[in-house]
């Protein structure tokens, strides 16, 4: 089913699924996390556009996703485990963790300008 598969559908299956958001964001930092809520980013999209091939993790040898870079990847794993108590999955992301939480994990790792 095309809904399983869906990078929104894992991030946000309901359409009445709070978020935790912080509306003292900056506009550079909205940009941001709406790109991370649908799966797309320049680090991750750039190549499409480019006609390349997609890029992978330097440190994990594996396809560069959001869902690496914020659930798997070895790289930002100290980061992650410090802010990112008990997420399991990206919804988990968008609904267990405040917002400023997750900015700071890209602020730390050197990807706030490379989302």
């Amino acid at each position: 089913d095309f809904c399983d598969t869906s990078k929104l559908y894992s991030i946000q299956n309901k359409v009445n699924i709070p978020l935790i958001y912080n509306f003292n964001l900056k506009r550079s930092e909205q940009v941001i996390i709406s790109r991370i809520r649908i799966g797309h980013s320049k680090l991750t999209h750039t190549y499409l556009l480019k006609g390349g091939q997609q890029p992978d993790c330097i440190f994990c040898d594996c396809p560069m996703t959001l869902y690496h870079i914020f659930l798997e990847c070895s790289d930002t794993f100290p980061a992650r485990n410090l802010l990112l108590n008990n997420v399991q999955s990206m919804q988990d992301l968008f609904t267990k963790v405040i917002i400023n939480d997750i900015l700071q994990i890209l602020q730390e790792c050197d990807f706030n300008n490379k989302i």
